[in-house]
């Protein structure tokens, strides 16, 4: 819920520390909608919970799934994001003007 002050980035991170394994899965942006800034929840999740960052590309048009490697994060993000953006370069979603 984006609307409300849940603190979520901290609660997520913390089940990091408590949980033997723990892996999250978000949706990505652009699903319902074009977008022209991401949002950096899930950046910040990894950062407070010191753990790395798989991206994972649903190409629509060639019906392929792509894995990146491990990302770690670093101290900046904006080059971190420009990292997580390129892996996603030329990829098309189902929607190509979302893309």
């Amino acid at each position: 819920d984006r609307n409300s002050k849940s603190n979520t980035v901290e609660q997520i991170s913390k089940m990091y520390y408590k949980e033997n394994v723990c892996r999250l899965a978000l949706s990505p942006e652009g699903t319902r909608k074009k977008v022209e800034k991401w949002k950096t929840g899930f950046y910040y999740i990894a950062k407070k919970a010191k753990v790395p960052v798989i991206c994972v590309s649903l190409n629509y048009i060639e019906k392929v799934v792509n894995f990146s490697q491990t990302f770690e994060i670093n101290s900046d993000i904006h080059k971190d994001m420009e990292k997580f953006k390129c892996f996603f370069y030329g990829i098309m979603g189902k929607i190509g003007e979302y893309s």
